[in-house]
C-alpha cells in the first residue's frame, strides 16, 4: 500500500500521527442524533453493528436507542452443565487425574468461546462490554485460578453485577472464589493476615494510591480474614475460628469490622466514586480525562447510591461523548477489534476459537490479564509486530486465511466468512466514489485525507474509468475485497 500522509495528532500509532479528516461534526447539541452518533455510541458502548443496524438506530429518537442499550436482558444459559460440577480429585488414579486436567483445559477453552459468541452475538451489548471492562478491573488470571468452574462463576458474577449496584457488586466480588484464590484471600486468617487482597482493593479496585495508609491496608486485611473455598461445592465459605474478631481502625473509624463493613466505609469516601468514574470515562470517552466531567459523574454515582446505570446514561447522553475531540481517540483493544470487525462486516461464519487466538496474538488473552492491574490499554496495544498483525487479521476477515498460519490458502482456510459483495451492496449505492465514502463513514471513526482517498479509489477501480465503474463491473468482487483490505489496514481502523 502507498504511504498514507499523516500528521501528528492525539492517537499517535507507532510514533506516526493520523491526519483527522472528520465527518460532519458529530454533535452540535442534544437535539442532534443520526447515523454518525449511533455508530459512535454502539462502537463504544457495545461492539459496533452492521450498516443496516446502525441505520435503524440512527432513525430512532436518541432516548429510545439509549433505552434499548441500557435495558435489562435475561442472563444467557451457561456454556454447559459442567459449570456446577464438583471438582473432586481424591481417589483418582494418575491417568484419571490427567484426564480431568485435560477436561478442565477444554472447558476453559469452551468458556472463552462462549464469551466470544456472547460479545459478537447482539447489537444491544452494553452488558458484555461492561463485563469486559470489569474483567480488566477485577482482574484474575486463569493460570492461577486454574479451574473452569470458578472462572465461569467469576465471569457470571461480573455479568450479573455489571450494570447494577456497585456496593452489592463489591460485597459479592470479595467473596468470589476466583478472587479469593488469586489474591490469597483463601489463606487470610487471624494468625497470619494476608494483605494482598486488601492492598489491591484499595489501590486498584476502589480508591487509588494516596488515599489510604499502610496501616489501613493492615487493618482491612484483618477484616477480610476467615474465608475459604471448596472445590466440591464450588463456593466460598466462612470459618469463624480463622476470623479476626478484634477491633480494627480503618480510615479513621474503629469497630469490629468484617469485610462488608470495610466496603461500606470505602464507599463513604468521596474519592471512591471519582476513582471509578475516572476509569469509566477513560474506557468509554477518552484517555484524556476532563476532571470537571468526572466530578459530575461521581456526584451522580454517589447520589444514586452507587447504581452504575445512571452514570452510564449521563455519559452517553452528554454532548462531550459525541464531541469531535472524543472521536477516534481510543485504540481498540484486541478483543474489541476482533469482535467489532466481524460485526461491522456482517460476517456469516465466525470461528470463536480463531477470534480468541487472534486477540491472543495481539496481546489480549480473555480470562488471563497480565496481572492484577488488568490490561494497561491504549499505546500498550501497539507495537510494530501487533500493528502488522492487526492489519493481517483485518485481511483475513475480508479475504480468508489465518494470521496464525500465514501460508494457509485463504480460499480454503476461512475461519471468518464475509460476503464482501453483499456488504458493498448493503449501502444502496453503486458508483465508486460514493461507495467509498459510505465505507469510510461506516468503518472509520473519522475521514481520511484526499491523498488516501484517491489511493483507495484507485485500488477499487484500478484502470477503469471512474464514471463507468459500478458493482456490476467485471472483476468488481476482487477489487471490492482489495479496497476493503486496504481500509482495514489503515491506522484509523484501529481507533474508535
Amino acid at each position: 500500500m502507498a504511504e498514507i500522509s499523516t500528521q501528528q495528532k492525539d492517537g499517535d500509532l507507532l510514533n506516526k500521527g493520523i491526519r483527522r479528516t472528520p465527518k460532519p461534526p458529530l454533535h452540535a447539541g442534544a437535539e442532534i442524533w443520526g447515523t454518525a452518533q449511533a455508530a459512535h455510541l454502539f462502537m463504544r458502548a457495545a461492539f459496533g453493528g452492521t450498516q443496516a443496524e446502525i441505520g435503524m438506530l440512527g432513525s430512532l429518537p436518541r432516548e429510545e436507542a439509549l433505552n434499548l442499550l441500557l435495558a435489562d436482558a435475561p442472563l444467557p444459559p451457561p456454556p454447559g452443565a459442567w459449570v456446577s460440577e464438583p471438582y473432586i480429585t481424591e481417589g483418582l488414579t494418575q491417568e484419571q487425574l490427567m484426564e480431568l486436567q485435560r477436561l478442565n483445559r477444554e472447558r476453559i477453552d469452551q468458556l472463552i468461546n462462549w464469551w466470544v459468541e456472547l460479545m459478537r452475538g447482539a447489537l444491544y451489548n452494553l452488558r458484555e462490554k461492561m463485563a469486559l471492562f470489569w474483567h480488566g478491573h477485577f482482574a484474575t488470571e486463569a493460570d492461577v485460578v486454574n479451574l473452569a468452574q470458578w472462572l465461569f462463576i467469576h465471569t457470571d458474577m461480573l455479568r450479573r453485577n455489571t450494570l447494577g449496584n456497585f456496593r452489592t457488586f463489591l460485597k459479592e466480588m470479595w467473596k468470589d472464589p476466583a478472587i479469593l484464590i488469586y489474591l490469597d484471600g483463601n489463606q487470610n486468617n487471624r494468625i497470619h493476615p494476608n494483605e494482598n487482597f486488601a492492598r489491591e482493593l484499595l489501590e486498584l479496585f476502589t480508591m487509588g494510591v494516596g488515599n489510604y495508609t499502610e496501616q489501613d491496608i493492615k487493618e482491612a486485611a484483618r477484616a477480610f480474614t476467615g474465608w475459604r473455598v471448596d472445590r466440591t461445592t464450588l463456593t466460598s465459605y466462612f470459618v469463624p475460628n480463622r476470623y479476626d474478631s478484634s477491633v480494627k481502625t480503618f480510615l479513621g473509624q474503629s469497630g469490629n469490622f468484617d469485610g462488608d463493613a470495610i466496603i461500606d466505609i470505602i464507599l463513604q469516601q468521596s474519592v471512591t466514586a471519582t476513582f471509578i468514574c475516572h476509569k469509566l470515562y477513560q474506557f468509554f470517552v477518552s484517555p484524556e480525562v476532563d476532571d470537571t466531567r468526572v466530578t459530575a459523574l461521581a456526584d451522580i454515582f454517589r447520589n444514586n447510591d452507587y447504581e452504575i446505570k445512571p452514570v452510564l446514561r449521563a455519559m452517553f447522553e452528554s454532548d462531550y461523548f459525541y464531541d469531535e475531540n472524543s472521536v477516534g481517540v481510543i485504540i481498540k483493544s484486541p478483543v474489541h477489534l476482533t469482535i467489532s470487525s466481524v460485526r461491522q462486516f456482517a460476517a456469516t461464519t465466525v470461528d470463536p476459537t480463531y477470534m480468541f487466538v487472534a486477540s491472543r496474538l495481539l496481546d489480549q488473552i480473555l480470562l488471563d490479564p497480565p496481572n492484577v492491574a488488568g490490561w494497561p490499554g491504549q499505546r500498550a496495544w501497539i507495537s510494530p509486530t501487533t500493528l502488522a498483525l492487526r492489519g493481517a487479521y483485518g485481511e483475513t476477515v475480508i479475504k480468508g486465511g489465518n494470521i496464525n498460519r500465514p501460508n494457509a490458502n485463504p480460499d480454503r482456510v476461512k475461519p471468518i466468512v464475509v460476503d464482501a459483495m453483499a456488504f458493498a451492496r448493503s449501502f444502496g449505492v453503486n458508483k465508486a466514489r460514493e461507495l467509498l465514502d459510505k465505507w469510510i463513514e461506516h468503518l472509520l471513526p473519522f475521514g481520511v485525507d484526499e491523498n488516501s482517498k484517491e489511493f483507495l479509489l484507485s485500488v477499487l477501480i484500478e484502470t477503469a474509468d471512474e464514471n463507468d465503474w459500478s458493482l456490476d463491473y467485471p472483476g468488481a468482487d476482487v477489487r471490492v475485497k482489495n479496497c476493503l483490505t486496504q481500509i482495514v489496514r489503515l491506522p484509523e481502523f484501529q481507533l474508535t
